[in-house]
């Protein structure tokens, strides 16, 4: 579980890589509105193209499909990691 710290960390850094890369790397997230509080878990995901294909990972959970890789982000990591 993250703590309210890290949290408040991973949001400064998910700034930081929205203005390094000048767009947001959330578009549906307002980063002034969240309450780290509020947050249960940060996740992430990344869309990876290779030679005009898409790379998607099927799920071990319920429901079984096909998404882009990704996960949560645990104690002690990074964004980019």
């Amino acid at each position: 579980m993250l703590t309210i710290e890290e949290k408040i960390r991973i949001i400064k850094e998910i700034r930081d890589l929205e203005s390094k890369y000048g767009y947001p790397p959330l578009t549906n997230v307002d980063l002034d509105q969240i309450d780290p509080k509020g947050v249960d878990a940060i996740a992430v995901g990344s869309l990876v193209l290779r030679n005009g294909y898409q790379v998607l990972v099927r799920r071990r959970d319920v429901p079984l499909q096909w998404i882009i890789p990704g996960g949560v982000i645990e104690s002690g990591e990074t964004v980019i990691d």
